[in-house]
């Protein structure tokens, strides 16, 4: 079997929509706010979230309103049900974060994923200790991921970059494929 090894933040779930939701109800009025929508974001800081600095920003991702909005990337649970039908792809799920949002994480996965009845093995990564995912061997694996630079830095056999360009992943030159469905045909096809 080959591995596919799936990052969590924009390419399981979509993290950016409960993230706006979250700062535009907390920041509505405070001085210099603008309403921000989830296509707004184009920087990894987020600095489009103008009215909270660098270290607030990071809090949402250990909020427990944040998990209880996440949801799935339009596709993905039917996505890994189908290919996983296929009895080819080990699917390991990848994410890094601090061990506080790394249990959160986990958990929401777990409780999210098991109607599929896709196994996923997780590797999760302190962010404190890592600067990306080269940590993990992923020879002869299928790593997918919206960030460019854990592609780069990867020893994966196929890169695939997700979703839109953004700061984040535009200077990738590999393979891009922006939905599930997309990830989907083109590993079937």
């Amino acid at each position: 079997m080959q591995k596919m090894i799936i990052d969590f933040d924009g390419v399981a779930v979509d993290h950016l929509t409960p993230l706006v939701q979250l700062y535009n109800e907390d920041c509505e009025d405070k001085p210099g706010y603008n309403k921000v929508e989830a296509k707004d974001i184009n920087t990894w800081e987020m600095a489009e979230l103008n009215c909270i600095d660098r270290a607030d920003r990071l809090k949402y991702f250990e909020d427990d309103r944040f998990f209880d909005r996440l949801r799935f990337n339009e596709g993905f649970k039917a996505a890994v049900r189908r290919l996983s039908s296929q009895g080819k792809y080990e699917f390991i799920l990848a994410t890094m974060g601090t061990p506080e949002n790394i249990r959160k994480k986990v958990e929401w996965f777990k409780k999210n994923i098991k109607d599929t009845g896709v196994d996923f093995r997780i590797i999760a990564l302190d962010s404190r200790k890592n600067a990306d995912k080269s940590s993990i061997d992923m020879s002869g694996a299928i790593f997918i991921d919206d960030k460019g630079s854990n592609l780069e830095t990867s020893n994966a056999a196929k890169k695939i970059v997700f979703g839109p360009k953004k700061s984040w992943n535009d200077q990738f030159r590999g393979i891009r494929l922006t939905d599930w469905m997309d990830i989907e045909e083109y590993l079937i096809g």
